[in-house]
């Protein structure tokens, strides 16, 4: 009569299973899904998904998608990726300013600097973007200190007036700095110098101070460097062309060049 009682447990199948007075009648935790428990997680399984997701590997062990300005970093998808890099390069070189290039890569200042300071093939890269950009605004300079920039007059809402107005304080100020001396009695380092001269890839792009004032002009039709014409060639045209004028008309007497009638 002293006997006990085991108390039945519920498995899987639903069914009573009977356990004995020493102890084997404990639930046991169920390994299936349905009860709670999480699975762990396994590298066998996963690890075609999380090593497609960090990018391809090569035999030695590093992913392909390296920055080659910064050999040696580790690539993250929201730092300073190749793409991310190029960016922030072709920015500077066309404005010249690194916090403007830095906003548009999106990245910060402090990074772009200390990118600088770590890895030398960065830097060079940058001192070179910014010598491009350099480039361009002295050129810009020059083209409103000589050449003038076009200002609208407005008067009660009407446009009455446009003048060409070039800057002198602009072009004392080039003259100040050395820009306008054709490199004689400058003292530049070696990359001052080199950035003073253009690469053959664009070099058609530009005027030297020979060609500018040969009169050479990129007035050709598809936007390439022509000869202006001269005050002579031009005054040529002019007379033979009023030949053709008068003969049109039947005006085989010559004409006075003051009033236009007829000299007798």
């Amino acid at each position: 009569m002293g006997r006990k009682m085991a108390r039945g447990s519920r498995g899987k199948s639903g069914g009573v299973a009977a356990a004995s007075g020493s102890g084997e009648g404990r639930n046991r935790p169920s390994r299936g899904r349905g009860h709670g428990s999480p699975i762990a997680p396994s590298r066998k399984r996963e690890g075609s998904n999380a090593r497609g997701a960090a990018g391809p590997w090569i035999k030695s062990g590093v992913r392909e998608r390296e920055n080659p300005f910064m050999p040696g970093l580790r690539v993250r998808s929201d730092g300073w990726t190749a793409a991310r890099t190029q960016v922030f390069l072709a920015t500077l070189g066309q404005t010249g300013c690194i916090t403007d290039a830095a906003r548009i890569a999106g990245v910060s200042r402090t990074s772009v600097n200390r990118s600088r300071a770590l890895f030398p093939p960065f830097d060079a890269a940058c001192g070179e973007a910014i010598a491009r950009a350099l480039r361009g605004l002295e050129a810009v300079a020059y083209e409103r200190a000589v050449e003038g920039r076009e200002m609208v007059v407005i008067r009660d809402g009407r446009e009455v007036e446009r003048r060409i107005m070039p800057s002198d304080s602009m072009l004392g100020l080039l003259i100040k700095r050395g820009d306008l001396k054709g490199g004689q009695n400058l003292h530049l380092t070696a990359e001052e110098a080199a950035a003073y001269v253009l690469p053959a890839a664009v070099a058609h792009r530009f005027l030297s101070v020979d060609e500018f004032y040969g009169g050479i002009t990129f007035d050709g039709r598809d936007g390439g460097k022509v000869q202006r014409p001269t005050s002579e060639e031009t005054d040529a045209a002019i007379v033979a062309r009023l030949a053709i004028l008068r003969k049109q008309r039947g005006l085989n007497t010559p004409l006075c060049d003051n009033c236009g009638e007829p000299v007798d």
